[in-house]
């Protein structure tokens, strides 16, 4: 049994490895087939599986980390292909996907992050890369409780996509809704383990690590570090600092990219200072002031360049 469930497992790895090799050099149909293929191997993975095994202190299933780095794979591949000019769909399987408006292609990823997993013995699995349709009752993406484990890192590459598909507004609402949605659990263990950082040594948790600039967290979706698992070698060994390492990519991206794109300059400027140690938060107040400055500088540029 175990060695059934370590043979799948290593292909699980291989397929994912093979897919994400394929996407770095742009062959979207290699990377089409060997995510299919991914997909199709990986279980349904109870959202909160990594959230559990962290809090315990206990390591991170295999099969957990692949399920959450292939759906940040997804989210990726999808939004870049769509976003490409006259490109064509990798397989027809995605062909109704890459269809869809560059809103409802977001949405539907949505839902398919937050969809929780089937009971087992119920129905059959989804074919690999079927995504749950958008709600037309709906025009927003809104907090639920079915994000409440959603790991941070999925909702930045989400956040990322809408911005490669220029849909600031849908990236905005997602990442609000995560932070709207999270549980007071996970909170606390951001909480726990960012107050326990030595700010001066964790390089790895820099501000703005996707990237600076008008359109680079849309740019760098394949290098940002999403694929591999986001940070530098310190937080890929350790789960707590990833998680603290997304969350902060999380806010650096709502702050310097997405709310600079709205024009939402106070509303930056706010979000910035409640994330202070003053204010009850716990990221540094250097590290506060630097992300004002940033954004007070975007702010300027911004007002330069229209008036030339």
């Amino acid at each position: 049994m175990n060695g059934t469930a370590s043979t799948s497992t290593a292909e699980l790895r291989q397929h994912y490895n093979a897919a994400t090799r394929a996407f770095l050099v742009r062959d979207y149909p290699a990377t089409a087939s060997s995510l299919h293929d991914a997909l199709a191997l990986v279980s349904d993975v109870p959202q909160r599986a990594w959230f559990d095994s962290v809090q315990a202190g206990s390591p991170v299933p295999l099969e957990v980390t692949l399920k959450r780095r292939l759906d940040v794979l997804q989210v990726t591949f999808l939004a870049t292909v769509r976003a490409s000019p006259g490109a064509l769909a990798p397989s027809p399987a995605l062909q109704p996907l890459l269809d869809l408006p560059p809103a409802d292609l977001v949405k539907s990823l949505w839902s398919n992050l937050v969809a929780r997993p089937r009971p087992a013995g119920t129905s059959a699995p989804a074919p690999a890369l079927a995504l749950a349709a958008p709600s037309p009752a709906s025009d927003d993406i809104l907090p639920t409780p079915a994000a409440a484990h959603l790991h941070p890192s999925l909702a930045v590459a989400l956040v990322l996509a809408a911005l490669k598909l220029d849909e600031p507004r849908l990236a905005r609402q997602v990442a609000e809704a995560w932070l709207g949605s999270v549980d007071e659990e996970v909170e606390a263990l951001i909480d726990e383990t960012a107050r326990a950082v030595d700010w001066d040594e964790a390089g790895e948790l820099a501000l703005d690590a996707v990237g600076t600039g008008a359109g680079a967290g849309a740019a760098s979706m394949s290098g940002s570090g999403l694929l591999n698992g986001g940070g530098g070698a310190a937080a890929r060994q350790d789960p707590r600092r990833q998680l603290v390492g997304a969350w902060l990519k999380l806010v650096d991206l709502l702050v310097l990219h997405v709310l600079p794109q709205l024009g939402e300059w106070d509303a930056a400027g706010d979000f910035v200072r409640m994330q202070g140690v003053e204010n009850g938060g716990w990221v540094p107040d250097a590290r506060v002031e630097v992300r004002r400055a940033r954004s007070v500088s975007l702010s300027r540029s911004r007002a330069r360049r229209t008036r030339d």
